[in-house]
């Protein structure tokens, strides 16, 4: 479970270094029911049904989904096929960010190879995917005996953007 979080940590620090061409804004988050019976009643505390209606027609029916409050849209978390999903949504119903936590052996081969070939003798154990503005950046953590980096990768560009020393 530490391990998680500071994942989950790492991946917030690292969605705060995005190009600008993927700023997340950042947003306070409190916790809103949902309730089937009435989807459509914001005021009473529940899911904007545009919101609803959108997210069922990607994911269908997750009835572990934990829906939040986000700036001026819903935040949903959920987990799918193994992959810890954060979706924001506007109150309309189109997403404006998507993120990914998953195992590095659910990396795309595409994917897996550039970041092999950016650092070699490193291997993978880790990955946040970022959509954003039709933008995806993966973020992939990799380990060698006495490091952990971070690689961004962003089309055919990559940079490392932290490198910490084991103990």
């Amino acid at each position: 479970m530490k391990n998680k979080s500071i994942l989950y940590l790492a991946a917030i620090v690292l969605l705060a270094s995005c190009s600008a061409k993927m700023n997340i804004a950042s947003t306070s988050t409190k916790t809103v029911p949902y309730q089937d019976n009435n989807p459509a009643v914001v005021a009473g505390g529940t899911v904007n049904a545009k919101v609803l209606k959108s997210f069922a027609r990607v994911y269908g029916e997750i009835p572990a989904a934990k829906w939040y409050t986000a700036g001026n849209g819903f935040m949903v978390k959920f987990n799918l096929n193994n992959i810890d999903n954060t979706i924001y949504y506007q109150t309309n119903g189109s997403v404006d960010a998507a993120l990914h936590y998953y195992a590095a052996d659910q990396l795309s081969p595409a994917i897996r190879e550039k970041a092999q070939a950016a650092l070699p003798n490193y291997s993978l154990f880790h990955v946040v995917e970022v959509n954003k503005n039709g933008v995806t950046a993966y973020y992939v953590k990799m380990q060698d005996a006495t490091t952990i980096k971070t690689l961004k990768i962003v089309g055919e560009e990559w940079e490392v953007l932290e490198t910490i020393v084991k103990r």
